[in-house]
């Protein structure tokens, strides 16, 4: 069972757990409180502290500096340790024996350049995806741009390269929803001639936004058709992810004898935030394949602050 799903059905499970509460009286909602405090913490501190991360993906990358101009599309994903997401929640999310949740991205890119200047942009992130049956929606947007300045740029009959320094800046929003509901049909006295119903409805909303700020510095070797590339990315993140969960659990009672139980409704909503904190550096390297005006990369990272490995696969015209 992987996270997501787990967060979910932990959440309906809390509340089919309530009306137990309303017949046998066994239930403190104090406990279903605190336990729905610790799935939206999870969920925020998913989230929050990759912010970061999450908007870096869909950068162009390779050549220190292109020699006119591109563009192009890429994939990736920010690969978070799962310990980071329980620590402090008391919540035990199982990933089948893996240890890092996967938050993907799609992005389109472009760049051209004037003189020693780069300059270039991306829109990416993942488009509004609805499972109207299942109730759940997702959707993360990411815009962002850089400028390099070419520090080294050196020709010889079998070997290219350069080195290049700059600044980006990254805005990223996005959200997770996730409504679902439940009836069980329950007898409202000793002989079952009362009937009854408990109504579920539970809810998970994820909203998050971020401004990330930065530099960076990459170096590349061309020999004839590959390029290997490496480079350092040091990066700011203002922003937060602020998750509710909340929903009511109704008793009901549909007709038939008298009732020994009476309705009741009982109702909770809580929210907890996560948020990026300090400097992120990241360390990254890869190699690109060109042949003709098309170029295939492959790129790897590692976060040394949160130790979120970041997989990277694209393709670009460049000329």
């Amino acid at each position: 069972m992987n996270g997501k799903k787990l967060i979910i059905i932990t959440s309906m499970l809390i509340f089919c757990a309530l009306p137990a509460a309303s017949i046998f009286a066994q239930y403190d909602i104090t406990d279903a409180e605190n336990e729905m405090r610790d799935v939206a913490s999870a969920v925020s501190d998913l989230i929050g502290p990759n912010l970061g991360g999450m908007s870096s993906l869909g950068d162009p990358v390779g050549y220190a500096i292109i020699p006119h101009f591109e563009v192009g599309v890429a994939g990736g994903v920010v690969f978070v340790p799962a310990d980071d997401i329980a620590a402090g929640t008391g919540l035990d999310i199982g990933f089948d024996g893996k240890s890092y949740f996967p938050l993907p991205s799609i992005a389109a890119h472009g760049k051209f350049t004037l003189k020693r200047l780069e300059f270039g942009g991306k829109v990416g992130g993942i488009p509004t995806i609805e499972a109207k049956k299942a109730g759940v929606s997702v959707q993360n947007l990411v815009i962002g741009g850089k400028v390099r300045y070419r520090l080294l740029n050196f020709n010889t009959f079998a070997l290219k390269g350069g080195l290049s320094v700059g600044g980006f800046y990254e805005y990223m929003n996005g959200e997770l929803a996730f409504i679902g509901s439940q009836t069980i049909p329950v007898d409202l006295n000793d002989d079952g001639t009362a009937e009854g119903e408990i109504r579920n409805e539970a809810g998970l909303e994820s909203v998050w936004s971020s401004h990330t700020f930065g530099g960076e510095a990459q170096a590349n070797l061309q020999v004839l058709f590959l390029n290997l590339f490496a480079g350092a990315r040091l990066s700011k993140s203002f922003g937060k992810a602020e998750t509710s969960v909340g929903g009511s659990s109704s008793l009901v009672d549909t007709g038939g004898g008298p009732a020994l139980i009476t309705e009741d409704t009982t109702t909770i909503s809580i929210t907890e935030e996560g948020k990026p904190e300090g400097i992120e550096t990241v360390l990254y390297g890869g190699a690109e394949f060109k042949l003709l005006f098309m170029t295939i990369t492959a790129r790897g990272g590692y976060n040394l602050k949160n130790e979120a490995i970041h997989v990277e696969a694209g393709a670009r015209v460049q000329f």
